[in-house]
């Protein structure tokens, strides 16, 4: 496929999935020969609902939504006012996560701040995709 970065991640609450995160998607896809979507965090709605409204959201894409209970247990942290977590043992958890279950992420697209930190922790460039909801306000 020879595109900029073999291998992309996203992640999110996705709940539900918004056309910001159709946005992001379409970034991550277009860059990435691979996109990772990672799909946790306690909404009111389920997530298994969740990954099959993301399934079916984007069928044509190259990606694999993933769910992990081990992303799930991670505790909520104390966030700074650009709403990134302030806890190292929380981007500790994250990173160890993400690196002992996908391959090396060359690429971090987020519609949020927290993935300029999350984006330099895991090595990748970090591609902000509407961070101040401009495009798409929600």
């Amino acid at each position: 496929m020879n595109k900029l970065h073999k291998v992309g991640l996203t992640l999110g609450k996705f709940s539900p999935p918004t056309r910001g995160h159709k946005l992001m998607l379409d970034y991550g896809t277009a860059m990435c020969d691979e996109l990772f979507v990672i799909v946790s965090g306690e909404t009111t709605i389920p997530i298994k609902d969740r990954v099959k409204w993301l399934r079916e959201a984007t069928p044509s894409f190259d990606t694999v939504i993933y769910n992990d209970h081990y992303f799930d247990a991670i505790p909520e942290p104390e966030l700074d006012e650009r709403g990134v977590a302030i806890d190292e043992n929380f981007w500790k958890a994250w990173v160890d996560g993400i690196t002992q279950r996908l391959p090396k992420i060359d690429a971090v697209f987020t519609n949020d701040w927290y993935g300029e930190k999350l984006a330099r922790l895991l090595d990748a460039k970090w591609y902000p995709i509407d961070t101040n909801r401009t495009t798409n306000p929600i």
